[in-house]
């Protein structure tokens, strides 16, 4: 039987990257998502937030993210038992995926301000605070986390429940990052981070 033309995938990959993205945009303050027509930012804000390849130009300061992907899916689940369901009895089937998501985190100098290196270096240090820190737990507040975990959610739903947990890599230097100057402009700036995200697609 084929798959209706409207079915997505609970736990598939758009969810895991709407949801990536979703989690930054809640847990680091001051970004406005760009909307494909504003050029200046409002309310306070003071960078950008782009996602996958906009056909439009970026604007500065801005953090940027894509998916890169990965050929290797990583550990696969034995028979693809996962577990079964705490309510139901039934069993949970799937696998444990994995990608490879690219943030950007850009700014240019100009004559009136020649801070790009500050701004992308402060950027740079509150995406990975968040990233690094996702799920854990504070010891100064018991019962409190330092950042919320990543929650993966359904956004197939007029509410989009949550349906699962994404996980950060934390493997000592997991987060692959690089200090880079436009080579065609050299008053702009970026740091690249590469992140490997983990979470169980099911059946």
């Amino acid at each position: 039987m084929p798959l209706p033309s409207g079915f997505t995938h609970p736990t598939g990959k758009q969810n895991v990257i709407s949801s990536i993205n979703q989690f930054l945009v809640d847990e680091i303050g001051g970004g406005q998502v760009y909307d494909g027509i504003t050029t200046t930012l409002s309310g306070g804000n003071t960078f950008f937030w782009f996602f996958d390849y906009p056909l439009s130009g970026l604007l500065f300061p801005s953090i940027s993210t894509m998916e890169v992907g990965l050929f290797s899916k990583g550990p696969i689940a034995l028979d693809r038992l996962l577990g079964f369901d705490k309510v139901t009895g039934k069993p949970i089937k799937g696998e444990r995926d994995q990608t490879l998501i690219e943030i950007n985190c850009w700014a240019k100098d100009t004559a009136a301000q020649a801070d790009s290196t500050k701004v992308i270096r402060e950027l740079r240090d509150k995406v990975r605070y968040v990233l690094q820190n996702a799920g854990e737990i504070d010891e100064d507040n018991p019962g409190q986390f330092i950042v919320p975990p990543i929650d993966l959610k359904d956004f197939s739903q007029g509410t989009p429940p949550v349906v699962g947990k994404i996980r950060v890599d934390t493997a000592d230097n997991a987060i692959d990052e690089k200090y880079i100057v436009d080579a065609g402009n050299q008053e702009i700036k970026r740091y690249r981070l590469l992140v490997r995200i983990f979470w169980f697609e099911l059946v």
